[in-house]
């Protein structure tokens, strides 16, 4: 009869364990207690917990508040990290303190939770990627100290590199979760980053050279008449790259950024070479090498055919924006305005968007870089 309580007490066990993703000890306990199993019965009842590889707490996991006390084996003191994120980008606030306030990884736990992360539990992965956002953070403003590109999409890129991690981690293979997920993270990162002219599309193989020369020549301190026009920027960056002149030169323009669209076609607009005629290709201003064809592109009737492709409100922030309408660009908060929404939504839909016209713009074969 005993053998049987003992069983009923560990299939309660494991059920509750599926509900919550873990136990308490005090579970353990109350579990003994309900079915009056013997202390051989509750040691049996542990061991055949542990063994399972169950999680198992002493206490309930939950956000720290100013008053606990916790151990804390990231063994990394991120209070910088996270007051430089938010020198460099206010809006990141909330999501940083939200980091802030989640227990750092404890003695022994990610021992106690790689294992039901592998097997699917819901709650180890939660906890997983939670603990390890502050890895996340701490990669992202890395790149943007070294890459000079957008702290929100960096770090979001950083994100999403931490999850892909967590789901295709194996414990017996990959190594420590944080050096793996350090190599997804800064993957993720790598693959979506834009080059300094964030407008023009380049496949990542044209990137690689980007990064590989950008740190090198932002150290040397050359400003950008200086990368288009000195041939000893030219020569190191072809030994750098063990290359010719030309694919030296296109790896120096993805460091110089993009004279923005909007002021070009704002320029555009107020000149008086719009016509009824189109003859755009006769007619439109020469901006130096890449910005030329952009502009091109963007005034011909086969780009009002594209943005027609982005969601109604995408559509509304690019040309508000943009000026498309009128040749009077506009910014974040006044269309923010005219929406009801926030400045820092309408960025985010404007980088979205953009995005989107380079994937668009791709598959269309513009040959714009």
């Amino acid at each position: 009869m005993g053998s049987d309580y003992r069983e009923q007490a560990y299939s309660y066990l494991i059920k509750l364990s599926e509900q919550k993703g873990y136990v308490l000890f005090d579970d353990i306990m109350s579990s003994a207690d309900r079915w009056s199993l013997s202390i051989e019965d509750v040691d049996w009842l542990s061991n055949t917990i542990m063994m399972r590889g169950i999680i198992v707490y002493d206490t309930a996991p939950s956000n720290i508040q100013d008053s606990d006390e916790y151990d804390d084996y990231a063994q990394t003191d991120y209070n910088e990290t996270f007051k430089r994120v938010i020198e460099i980008d206010p809006s990141l606030k909330d999501f940083i303190y939200k980091i802030k306030n989640i227990k750092p990884p404890q003695m022994r736990e990610m021992a106690q939770l790689k294992y039901q992360l592998k097997e699917g539990n819901a709650f180890a992965r939660q906890r997983v990627i939670e603990m390890h956002l502050r890895i996340a953070v701490r990669v992202a403003l890395q790149r943007v100290k070294e890459y000079d590109c957008d702290m929100a999409d960096t770090l979001q890129d950083a994100c999403v590199g931490l999850i892909y991690a967590a789901d295709k981690y194996d414990p017996d293979s990959n190594g420590s979760f944080s050096s793996y997920a350090s190599l997804w993270i800064l993957q993720n990162i790598s693959r979506t980053q834009v080059s300094q002219r964030a407008l023009i599309y380049y496949p990542f193989h044209k990137k690689e050279s980007y990064f590989s020369i950008y740190p090198l020549l932002k150290s040397l301190g050359y400003d950008y008449n200086e990368l288009l026009t000195s041939e000893e920027v030219l020569k190191l960056v072809q030994k750098r790259l063990n290359c010719g002149v030309e694919q030296a030169k296109d790896a120096i323009y993805q460091c110089i950024p993009l004279e923005s669209i909007d002021t070009a076609y704002k320029t555009f607009i107020k000149s008086n070479y719009y016509s009824k005629t189109n003859n755009y290709k006769n007619r439109c201003f020469c901006i130096e090498d890449f910005s030329d064809r952009v502009i091109e592109k963007c005034v011909e009737d086969e780009f009002q055919e594209i943005i027609k492709m982005l969601k109604p409100r995408e559509q509304f922030v690019i040309k508000e924006r943009f000026g498309f309408e009128d040749g009077d660009e506009k910014t974040l908060e006044t269309v923010g305005k005219m929406l009801g929404i926030t400045r820092e939504r309408v960025r985010q839909i404007e980088s979205r968007a953009l995005k989107r016209l380079s994937a668009i713009c791709k598959e269309r074969n513009f040959e714009i870089y």
